[in-house]
């Protein structure tokens, strides 16, 4: 839709359906956690120091078209809480089926990928930060390095 942010015009990338710790670009040490290992709905998901936990895996599933994340430890799927917008939270929720939950994996460089949803809203951390307990949470796209916080990530394959 014309009210969708821009986008990065990046490659999509296909990833391999599988077992994945997905790393911080800022800091290779930090991956994506969830906060208080918690299993319910809305858990929050961060960055954290890896430490090798279920936490810290997630299963990336290959559809039609798009990408499912799902939590290793919880069984949940990564979601962008709503209203969709700029700074809202990432979190995990039971149900796979909307834009919110679907994502795209784009070519950054260097062998890092950008994630997006189906919405046009990336993974990005709060305040460009790569330190324990940094939130995760949905920003537009950011092109410029001295702005940029969209999440840049790399790609573990765990199993």
């Amino acid at each position: 839709s014309s009210d969708s942010p821009e986008t990065s015009g990046a490659d999509e990338v296909d990833v391999l359906s599988g077992v994945y710790v997905i790393h911080s670009a800022r800091d290779d040490n930090q991956v994506l956690d969830i906060q208080g290992n918690s299993k319910e709905n809305r858990a929050n998901i961060q960055l954290y120091e890896e430490t090798n936990s279920n936490v810290q895996k997630f299963r990336i599933i290959k559809n039609d078209g798009y990408y499912s994340i799902q939590s290793i430890y919880s069984g949940k799927w990564l979601d962008i809480h709503t209203p969709i917008e700029d700074y809202a939270n990432i979190q995990l929720w039971e149900s796979c089926s909307s834009d919110e939950e679907k994502w795209i994996f784009e070519d950054a460089g260097d062998g890092y990928v950008y994630i997006r949803s189906l919405t046009d809203y990336y993974l990005d951390v709060y305040h460009d930060s790569a330190v324990n307990n940094a939130n995760i949470q949905a920003f537009h796209f950011v092109g410029n390095n001295e702005h940029c916080h969209t999440l840049f990530c790399k790609l573990f394959h765990y199993c």
